[in-house]
């Protein structure tokens, strides 16, 4: 199911109107939706083995990526994705742009260290997907 539903969104964003990207932009982008066929038909999935209901997991315990998380990854920006597993294991894509925005949902001054960072993390995702041609929208399919 998940596979498919990959592939469709793979299908989906090869025929989104990309027109508006500088052409390094777009390169960038197009090389990035080659990786994500390849990952949508033959890259083994993350596993939710932490909790029991229907969770996207970022990256799992064997090293399996997300799709997004993938994307980050064989881009070049690998410690990004763990900085990004590290704060946003089990949430979703609206999530971490929800983060970005500094919705932390916590004022504990205990935290403001870890909120930091996890606010530069969700910044950093939205500079990355801005930087290769896509939207939190896309990313979130």
């Amino acid at each position: 199911r998940i596979r498919t539903h990959l592939q469709y969104v793979c299908h989906m964003l090869q025929h989104v109107a990309a027109q508006k990207l500088c052409q390094p932009k777009h390169d960038r982008r197009s090389k990035l939706l080659e990786h994500l066929q390849h990952y949508s038909k033959y890259a083994p999935l993350p596993m939710n083995n932490c909790l029991a209901t229907r969770t996207p997991i970022f990256i799992d315990k064997a090293g399996n990526a997300c799709a997004v998380a993938h994307l980050v990854r064989v881009s070049g920006h690998y410690a990004l994705a763990e900085k990004l597993d590290i704060h946003f294991h089990t949430s979703s894509i609206e999530e971490i742009a929800m983060a970005s925005q500094g919705s932390l949902g916590d004022d504990s001054k205990s935290k403001v260290g870890a909120h930091s960072e996890r606010t530069q993390a969700a910044v950093q995702l939205l500079r990355w997907a801005k930087t290769y041609g896509f939207t939190i929208a896309e990313l979130s399919l």
